[in-house]
C-alpha cells in the first residue's frame, strides 16, 4: 500500500440539511448554513428516504475514513495485519480496510492492485 494516508479533501465534519418542498438534501461543512460552505446536493427523484441516507453517509465519509485508518494503524501495532488466519470469519479484513481507505484517499495504484487480487 502506498504511504498516501492524507485526506485532501475539505476537513470534517460534514452535516446534512434536508430542503423541503424537493427531493434534496445539501452536505454542508458546518453545523448552520450562516457561511454557506455547502459542498454537495444530493438529489434522488424516485425516493427522499434513499436521498437522505445517500446524504447521511456522504456526510459521515471523514468520520469513516478516521476510524478506519485508526482500526488499521491498531492492527499494524499489534502485528494483527499479518496473518489471513487471525480472521476466520473475515480473511479478507485487512484488504477490504486497505482498498476502501485507498478509495477515499485516490490511492488509484492501492486500488488497482487490491481489485487484481480479488480478481486472482
Amino acid at each position: 500500500m502506498s504511504n498516501e494516508t492524507e485526506f485532501k479533501g475539505t476537513p470534517g465534519p460534514w452535516y446534512v440539511e434536508e430542503l423541503t418542498g424537493i427531493a434534496v438534501c445539501r452536505i454542508h461543512t458546518s453545523d448552520s448554513d450562516a457561511d454557506g460552505s455547502w459542498l454537495s446536493n444530493i438529489y434522488d427523484e424516485t425516493s427522499w428516504e434513499r436521498c437522505k441516507a445517500n446524504a447521511r453517509l456522504i456526510a459521515a465519509a471523514p468520520e469513516l475514513l478516521e476510524a478506519l485508518q485508526a482500526a488499521r494503524e491498531a492492527f499494524a501495532l499489534r502485528g494483527l495485519d499479518r496473518d489471513e488466519a487471525q480472521w476466520p470469519h473475515h480473511p479478507s479484513l485487512i484488504p477490504d480496510i486497505d482498498a476502501a481507505m485507498a478509495k477515499a484517499l485516490g490511492n488509484q495504484a492501492d486500488i488497482e492492485a487490491q481489485e487484481a487480487s480479488i480478481r486472482g
